[in-house]
């Protein structure tokens, strides 16, 4: 359900046109409404309406406004529409409510709704003025419409109606969500559940409304909180094509949070909503198959919903999108190597503030990939992702601010907080940098027992290059009793390392899943 407020996407409607008609019908209706009949002149208009007739606009609303005057009650609603679409000289607003209020009090209840929706926009302008006693009184005023609108059956206003008793669409940061600083306690949550269930239940049952029913029994407002009947209501949605219910459920099955696992149906509803062009389900469908998340990793078919929103505009988290683009053009695995088109994506999703893509950045800027050499805006963009965290980012800055690169001199006080950082951890190769520093004195106090408990745990994983020879010669610099203890220091360390590793895990679980679920 991928659509602008109601208010604001009943603009487009379509014009109702009468069925083909006779030459001889069609002089009976001129006939009657040249007479002066308005029920013919309506008629008339509306047959004009129909460009394939080939009478101007202007022509075809005159005689609908001929009707209107007359006091027709649906040719007075079709003037107020025609004002409101902008379709008759000097149109207006003011001209539009008046027509809807002459067509209202005969009962007109498509009146009833654009009267409500006139009302709406006028609350949103207060809104954004930061005027809350109008705000307040024209919501007042739209809700009294749209009640007349709901008790006369349009379907589309009980949904509105609904919206507005559960504070939905209130004019907040986005269209399904509430505006801030809204509560339960400013929410009707029985009354919205009432209007939501003569939309969903209506001749054409509104599939937004569905969407709405399931996720109020999954949270257990206006009615006991019932997962199956959560999930029920939202499959309804989903099958309507309501796209908030597709990516509830896909929420649900892949988290196990509510109900059963069920990846298979996860996909299946992803795969409908991509086909249906929504960039929520491309993105999910991307970094799963990118990353081998619940399916097995395949990159073709990784760019193939990744490139489909490439070219859209930012989300929230879409960062990773770029960033899974960048390697797939660097890396070649789908299309030819790319590198410029490589850095293009990773500085978009680096822009954005995704560590893992300031990282990429940081790298082509220092090796030449896909850009120039530029160590000043490598060590930039490697700061920015090593203060997120990222350990190949803190090593790489660490080495940088060693040699000196990217800075006006070396500054390897700075490097080595670095390296102590990535040391910590778990990286051996910045464990291997911290024991050099210790070593050395290059950064760090002179001191080899540090050093030593340093290199060991480097040297543990037998995969940094000269990390043993370093522990062997600094070994040799130590007495029996010194020996003894970095060993011990080693362990220490090892122990704080593996509760900082426990720690991180469970961080990094906590983004994937607010990640995951879009929060």
């Amino acid at each position: 359900m991928r659509s602008l407020p109601a208010f604001l996407s009943w603009i487009v409607l379509t014009c109702a046109t009468l069925r083909a008609q006779t030459a001889a019908e069609l002089a009976l209706i001129k006939d009657k409404a040249g007479k002066g009949d308005a029920e013919s002149q309506y008629q008339l208009g509306e047959y004009y309406m129909d460009a394939s007739h080939g009478v101007p606009l202007k022509d075809a609303i005159e005689w609908i406004k001929k009707a209107a005057e007359q006091g027709l009650a649906k040719a007075q609603y079709k003037m107020g529409y025609a004002n409101t679409c902008l379709w008759v000289q000097n149109a207006s607003e003011a001209e539009a409510t008046r027509w809807y209020l002459l067509a209202a009090s005969q009962g007109n209840v498509d009146s009833f709704t654009r009267l409500a929706m006139v009302e709406v926009n006028r609350a949103k302008e207060a809104f954004l003025r930061d005027d809350k006693v109008k705000y307040m009184q024209f919501r007042a005023e739209a809700m009294k419409w749209y009640i007349k609108a709901a008790e006369g059956g349009d379907r589309g206003a009980q949904f509105e109606l609904a919206e507005m008793y559960n504070r939905m669409n209130d004019f907040g940061q986005s269209e399904n969500s509430r505006r801030v600083g809204v509560t339960d306690a400013d929410c009707d949550y029985e009354s919205a559940m009432k209007w939501y269930l003569k939309a969903a239940k209506s001749k054409y049952p509104h599939p937004g409304a569905m969407y709405r029913i399931g996720m109020l029994y999954l949270d257990g407002k206006g009615v006991p909180q019932n997962t199956e009947t959560a999930i029920k209501w939202l499959e309804l949605g989903a099958k309507g094509g309501a796209g908030w219910a597709s990516e509830a459920l896909t929420d649900l099955y892949r988290s196990g949070k509510a109900t059963k696992k069920n990846t298979a149906r996860a996909l299946e509803l992803l795969n409908k909503e991509a086909e249906r062009g929504s960039h929520e389900a491309h993105r999910d469908l991307g970094l799963m198959y990118y990353y081998g998340e619940e399916v097995a990793r395949d990159f073709a078919l990784a760019y193939k919903h990744l490139s489909a929103i490439a070219e859209s505009p930012l989300g929230t988290w879409d960062a990773q999108v770029y960033n899974a683009l960048g390697h797939l053009y660097e890396d070649g695995k789908v299309t030819p190597q790319d590198l410029e088109k490589a850095f293009k994506y990773h500085l978009i999703g680096a822009k954005a503030g995704y560590p893992t893509g300031q990282f990429s950045v940081g790298y082509a800027y220092q090796f030449g990939r896909g850009t120039k050499v530029d160590f000043v805006e490598a060590v930039q963009w490697y700061r920015l992702s090593a203060e997120s965290g990222v350990t190949q980012a803190q090593i790489n800055l660490a080495a940088l601010l060693m040699l000196g690169k990217g800075t006006v001199s070396a500054e390897p006080i700075e490097g080595f907080k670095w390296y102590k950082k990535a040391a910590v951890s778990g990286s051996d190769r910045a464990q291997m940098g911290v024991a050099i520093s210790y070593y050395t004195g290059r950064g760090a106090p002179k001191d080899y027992v540090e050093a030593y408990a340093w290199a060991n745990l480097a040297a543990a994983s037998g995969k940094v290059e000269r990390s043993k020879e370093l522990r062997e010669d600094i070994e040799s610099k130590l007495s029996p009793e010194q020996i003894a203890e970095g060993q011990q220091r080693s362990k220490e360390l090892n122990k704080l390392i593996n509760e900082e590793l426990d720690s991180l895990k469970q961080l990094q679980k906590a983004i994937e899943l607010r990640e995951r679920m879009g929060a």
